[in-house]
């Protein structure tokens, strides 16, 4: 752009551009003071105005995906970390973090593709690496209960989804997943006060 103007100062279009840019600057610092402020809310559109601008900007994609973490929209939020991950040299931070928020969507079988890809990247990662071993446990006790569910077993899916609520004390959605199943089985089982 520089070259250009030296070339033709009244070129309006790369006039506009620098325009554009100073504009950006100035914006990309309220939303810096913003987020400092907490204000998650009031940054994303104006996240999204920057990103109009600059598309492959990891620090602004970032920025949007920490605001919807914020403010709980979580598939926003993937959508933006995906981005971020496809820009990044080292994206195994990426990979955790989706699956962390797919996990707490009450999505194990999908976390655990994406912690997959981290461990792929770095098998010893030590955020990956631990979550991993959780996930995998987490998904064979779902995987197990809904088997032993359409196959009528009910004492196997009352295990399957016990064991669960053992090892996830805290995502909510995981353990709604757990006792929705847990509440199936003991109902077709029969045992009504349990369910």
């Amino acid at each position: 752009l520089h070259y250009q103007l030296q070339e033709d100062p009244y070129n309006e279009s790369v006039n506009e551009h620098f325009r554009r840019i100073d504009a950006a600057i100035e914006q990309w610092e309220i939303v810096k003071d913003l987020r400092y402020r907490g204000d998650s809310r009031n940054i994303i559109p104006m996240i999204t105005q920057l990103l109009e601008i600059s598309p492959w900007s990891i620090e602004f994609r970032q920025a949007r995906a920490d605001a919807y973490i914020a403010i709980d929209e979580l598939p926003s939020a993937i959508s933006d970390l995906r981005s971020v991950n496809k820009l990044s040299q080292d994206s195994t931070e990426g990979y955790y973090n989706i699956a962390l928020l797919l996990y707490k969507m009450g999505q194990a079988t999908n976390a655990l593709k994406e912690i997959r890809e981290c461990l792929h990247l770095d098998p010893e990662h030590k955020d990956c690496f631990p979550f991993y071993k959780k996930l995998r446990k987490v998904v064979k006790s779902l995987a197990n209960a809904e088997n032993s569910r359409e196959e009528k077993q009910y004492a196997n899916c009352i295990s399957s989804s016990e064991s669960v609520l053992k090892q996830e004390k805290n995502e909510k959605m995981i353990i709604f997943e757990a006792k929705r199943l847990l509440c199936t089985c003991y109902t077709r089982d029969e045992q009504f006060a349990k369910a």
